[in-house]
């Protein structure tokens, strides 16, 4: 009789080692553990999708050509002392890039899918009306419609077009810091290129440096139109930047105000490059005398509570271990507090996934299993 119920419990167990390693019947385990993708008859754009990725950098370029074509060929106009604007190519390629941000909004609003968190858990949101609500109710929204209404449009059908009506278009420099950090997250998504707050403040300190110094010429060569549009920009930079040698200078009331506008903005502007680069280079001093650093803060902790010897020695003892042998990471810590919980855990199964695989136990699973 014992050896027949011995029997009996090892094809029990069989059984459910069979369930659990994929055999005919699926474990309750093994359902919560697969892989469930969202599927949707509609055509959408998935949030980690490369066309976000190409749009990213083309919105940005399409921003830097609004930025740049509008105060030029205001300039132009006022040089010229007219606001009449004959119709060129430059024209051409802003109407393309216009209908481009109409079909932009057009997706936004019906099939740009998007990641929410739901109980917990991370959602992909594929409902058109709640695209369409999410995006409405953004302020991204509010910039997109007042910068593609047509208002040069408007006038040229009544025969008085001119160039001030592109200015609208000015407003979408407002979007270049939410679009540097899109190309960010996009770049980690979808190509997996990881960059950090210090690479995005730099490209912004240089996009907005173009984009000051294109400006600022643009109106010094509409004061001076016997000055050519180099001579314009060699001025902008060193006014700009506070050199200011001395070579070109104002010659009237106007040019003295405006001078005086572009060195009040170069200075604020100069004196932010500053504090980044120096904010910049004192991190990456910080990051690499960061054991030392921190060694020496437990010091004086530890002086100025008196903490015996004994004790003392085994906290450094600690922070030694954790600086040489986990990197200067404690993950416990970093698991039970910097990370949430319903992502902790996703972090835990890929951690443990190794070591999954490598029993012989779970040899023959299947993937969704591990």
């Amino acid at each position: 009789e014992t050896i027949y119920e011995t029997k009996e419990s090892l094809k029990k167990i069989q059984n459910t080692a069979m369930t659990v390693m994929g055999g005919n019947k699926r474990s309750k385990l093994k359902d919560m553990m697969a892989e469930h993708r969202v599927v949707t008859k509609e055509f959408r754009i998935l949030p980690n999708s490369k066309v976000h990725l190409y749009w990213d950098v083309f919105s940005l370029a399409a921003i830097l050509y609004y930025a740049v074509d509008a105060p030029v060929r205001i300039a132009s106009s006022y040089r010229t002392s007219t606001l009449a604007s004959a119709y060129d190519y430059g024209f051409i390629v802003g109407y393309c890039i216009d209908i481009m941000f109409v079909v932009d909004m057009i997706l936004r609003a019906s099939v740009y899918a998007y990641d929410s968190y739901e109980h917990g858990r991370t959602v992909v949101i594929n409902d058109q009306t709640e695209i369409r609500k999410r995006y409405i109710s953004s302020g991204k929204f509010k910039i997109d419609l007042f910068a593609i209404l047509p208002f040069d449009l408007i006038a040229a059908g009544t025969g008085s077009y001119h160039s001030l009506l592109r200015t609208s278009k000015l407003i979408r420099v407002l979007q270049i810091p939410q679009g540097v950090t899109n190309l960010q997250k996009h770049l980690d998504a979808c190509l997996h290129i990881k960059t950090n707050e210090t690479q995005r403040s730099i490209l912004l300190m240089l996009l907005y440096s173009i984009l000051l110094i294109v400006w600022s010429s643009a109106g010094w060569n509409a004061l001076r139109p016997e000055e050519n549009v180099v001579i314009s920009v060699y001025w902008a930079l060193t006014t700009l930047s506070t050199v200011g040698y001395g070579d070109v200078t104002p010659q009237d009331f106007v040019e003295t105000c405006y001078a005086l506008s572009v060195g009040a903005v170069g200075a604020v502007f100069t004196a932010a490059v500053v504090a980044n680069v120096t904010s910049f280079f004192h991190d990456a001093e910080l990051s690499e005398n960061n054991y030392e650093h921190r060694m020496n803060c437990i010091k004086r902790f530890v002086e100025r509570h008196k903490i015996p010897h004994d004790c003392a020695q085994r906290v450094m003892e600690y922070f030694d271990y954790i600086d040489q042998e986990q990197h200067g990471l404690n993950e416990s810590i970093i698991l039970q507090e910097a990370i949430p919980r319903h992502l902790a855990s996703n972090v835990l199964t890929h951690i443990t996934q190794p070591m999954v695989e490598a029993c012989d136990f779970f040899a023959n699973c299947e993937t969704g299993f591990t």
